[in-house]
């Protein structure tokens, strides 16, 4: 029973991040909509395992906020911070709710805490993001 069970949690979890990693590919690439049906996959994968995961929120987070979105941006942010599973993309989450509440150093500094810690592999396109937002937040201070 426990391997049967150990290979199940395993298997569910490699197809959240395949989904999760397939959706950077395609992010990256511009394509948002077929990123953010991968990315409402992978959330839905990890609610009926009840393992849910703050990557994908962030994920889908940046690219409402990127469609102007700022409502559900702000949502899948906080459920990121909520599930703080994924301590360097919460970093990301709270510098975006932080610049949108006008607190543009606390904001800053979480964007510089995220860019030196997060990986190339899932954040490309959000640190590239952050370093644009530091400079920008930075010359407005």
């Amino acid at each position: 029973y426990d391997t049967v069970y150990g290979e199940y949690l395993s298997s569910y979890k490699k197809r959240i991040m395949r989904k999760i990693r397939d959706g950077c590919k395609l992010q990256s690439d511009g394509k948002f909509d077929d990123a953010l049906k991968l990315y409402n996959e992978a959330i839905e994968e990890g609610v009926a395992n009840d393992a849910e995961l703050s990557l994908p929120y962030i994920k889908r987070g940046h690219i409402y906020n990127l469609q102007g979105n700022k409502k559900l941006a702000a949502a899948d942010f906080e459920k990121a911070i909520a599930l703080n599973n994924d301590v360097i993309g919460v970093h990301y989450a709270q510098a975006v709710l932080l610049e949108a509440r006008g607190e543009k150093l606390k904001a800053a500094q979480e964007y510089r805490t995220f860019v030196k810690d997060a990986g190339i592999v899932y954040y490309d396109v959000e640190i590239t993001d952050a370093l644009n937002r530091i400079i920008e937040l930075e010359e407005v201070s």
